[in-house]
């Protein structure tokens, strides 16, 4: 008898051992668990985190985007402006008198007149045209001022002895009593007939307006 008691007894206390080795490793697995549910936790919130911080960083892209594509038209809007108002100011302003004086060849504009050799005409109301050699036009129904060439390549022609030649350029100016001057260069000199005939209608705008 005595001896299944001892048996029972040493049973009871090995069941008592295991039972706390296993409460041990049970509250250490618990541990371990909240633990590790803890870390996931913190992984989900940094996640988030970064995700509302990109977003945030997107939104703010989008905002500095906007208010640059804002500034930039504001600035296109004010130099388009600005430009306007320096064309109408520029439009307002009178010619000035020595952009109104100029020379091709012989012929002269200055002080208010068109001048070549002894021919001196008033030069408001006067307006001038530039044609190349390859454009065949004649001036009918008017006066023309000298027929012949004169001092060389530059000089005053007729309109009826224009023929179409294309190594030559034209400035036919008009003056306000009807008579015509039509001066024939080389086509070299287009530039130049070119700015003698803008000379010349600048100058017959702004004689004319002083009248």
């Amino acid at each position: 008898m005595a001896t299944t008691d001892r048996a029972a007894e040493k049973q009871r206390k090995k069941d008592e051992k295991a039972a706390k080795r296993q409460a041990r490793i049970d509250a250490m697995n618990a541990k371990i668990d909240a633990r590790i549910a803890k870390s996931e936790e913190r992984t989900a919130e940094h996640a988030q985190r970064a995700e509302e911080i990109k977003a945030q960083g997107a939104e703010r892209q989008e905002k500095l985007a906007a208010q640059r594509d804002a500034r930039r038209a504001e600035l296109q809007a004010a130099k388009a402006a600005g430009k306007a108002k320096r064309e109408t100011q520029e439009n307002k302003k009178p010619t000035h008198p020595l952009k109104c004086m100029g020379r091709l060849g012989s012929h002269f504009v200055s002080n208010g007149q068109y001048s070549s050799g002894f021919t001196k005409i008033p030069i408001a109301g006067a307006t001038a045209e530039f044609e190349s050699g390859a454009e065949k036009k004649r001036v009918t129904g008017t006066r023309v001022i000298t027929g012949a060439v004169l001092f060389g390549p530059v000089g005053a022609v007729a309109g009826g002895a224009l023929r179409k030649n294309k190594t030559k350029c034209y400035v036919t100016i008009t003056f306000a009593d009807g008579n015509v001057v039509i001066i024939e260069s080389p086509i070299k000199d287009e530039p130049k007939a070119r700015k003698f005939a803008a000379t010349v209608n600048a100058a017959g705008v702004y004689y004319a307006d002083r009248d």
